[in-house]
């Protein structure tokens, strides 16, 4: 749990505050995070890994319908809003297609942290309604910034201590069926012209509420999906809407939804997962694209594995990473990697090893996080080596000035 300290404010605080360093929130998806992760360089400081999501951050997460772009919101935000006390996770279910006892499956939430975090509500939500639940948040956080301001282990390229609000999380499901209330009634919401005023509409409500996402550390989550984009000319090149969506793809909701994410990932599924092969779970294999990071370079992707009762599970991704990657050694019952090569273990048998074996487990996860590292740019790394000498969790340090 994050330690809560008081921020100077008052007198102290300058009238117009200065451009600070993000913090970024692990998503506890450890691909995700060194994806969409980058390298800090303080002024006379040790430079450290950003890891995750940028708070205060818009994101969408795009894909065809059963792709599992529900099951990946719910885990980023249950992975986050669990490490602070003061920290919730807002679900406006518009769809009505996910209840609590889901939310419990895929998150690991105990009863009390549901009553605690997690808010939900599936009846008229429109666009007004949205934007003033996000508003009334920010001004709820605001009047208690004494209280609730965070102190966090890292620092800004001055040197000074980072503080934050603690994260709220609040997901739109979905995007494509949000509307503006006077539209609730309109027969003819397939229509170009409808279109335009629910693009009009979540213009305004992005541009509005920007602002305060960064200032009050609220991560604004929209579920979108796929659509077919029209090209009424067959022979005249038309590129696609966002660099890394393919030419025939769109995301609905208008351009300024676009411009204004700081990420959009896109999901795909890849095969199916059989509860008597592979893992021994009923679910599929799943590919995670970086169509835009404001942190990172887009167009990169990520395997995931995903099981139809829990969600994306971080471990078997890693194993699926290193196994495509040829990183995996054996076969059948027998695989294992080079650094625990008396560790053997099958795809079933793979999680209670990982989750038993503490040994092999810290050895595991060493190797994984030395493959992500050297995925994450810095062009100021002379070659491939040093990447441990990169903070990840501790507190950063000044650098020790030279005689």
């Amino acid at each position: 749990m994050d330690k809560i300290r008081k921020m100077p404010i008052g007198k102290k605080e300058k009238p117009v505050p200065e451009a600070r360093t993000a913090y970024a929130h692990k998503t506890g998806i450890d691909q995700l995070d060194y994806l969409n992760g980058m390298i800090v360089r303080p002024f006379d400081c040790d430079p450290y890994y950003s890891l995750g999501v940028r708070e205060g951050s818009m994101i969408q997460i795009v894909g065809n319908s059963g792709t599992g772009k529900t099951s990946l919101a719910i885990k980023i935000a249950a992975n986050i809003a669990s490490k602070y006390e003061n920290s919730e996770i807002y679900y406006d279910d518009i769809e009505g297609g996910t209840d609590e006892m889901r939310f419990m499956n895929i998150s690991g939430f105990k009863d009390t942290e549901l009553r605690e975090k997690f808010f939900r509500r599936n009846v008229g939500v429109y666009t007004e309604q949205v934007r003033a639940q996000l508003l009334k948040i920010s001004k709820a956080k605001k009047e208690l910034k004494e209280d609730l301001m965070i102190e966090t282990d890292r620092v800004d390229y001055k040197g000074n201590p980072i503080f934050i609000y603690p994260p709220t999380v609040y997901i739109v499901d979905s995007c494509k069926v949000m509307v503006p209330e006077d539209l609730k009634e309109d027969d003819g919401l397939q229509s170009n012209m409808v279109y335009a005023q629910i693009a009009k509409a979540n213009s305004g409500l992005a541009i509005q509420i920007v602002p305060h996402l960064l200032e009050t550390n609220i991560i604004l989550m929209f579920i979108n999906h796929l659509s077919s984009a029209i090209n009424i000319n067959a022979y005249a090149y038309k590129p696609p809407m966002v660099n890394y969506l393919s030419q025939d793809e769109s995301i609905p909701g208008g351009h300024t939804l676009i411009y204004l994410s700081n990420n959009i990932f896109k999901l795909t599924s890849r095969g199916k997962l059989k509860e008597d092969e592979d893992y021994g779970i009923i679910g599929y294999r799943s590919k995670l694209e970086l169509i835009k990071s404001r942190a990172n370079r887009a167009g990169s992707s990520m395997d995931f594995v995903f099981d139809q009762v829990r969600g994306f599970s971080n471990e078997l991704s890693n194993f699926e990473m290193l196994k495509n990657l040829e990183l995996l050694r054996g076969s059948g019952r027998g695989y294992f990697i080079d650094e625990a090569p008396e560790v053997k273990f099958s795809k079933k048998e793979f999680l209670k090893v990982y989750h038993t074996n503490d040994e092999f487990k810290k050895t595991f996860n060493k190797k994984i996080k030395k493959i992500l590292k050297s995925r994450v740019p810095d062009p100021q790394r002379d070659g491939d080596d040093g990447f441990d000498e990169i903070a990840e969790t501790t507190i950063i340090k000044k650098k020790k000035k030279k005689k």
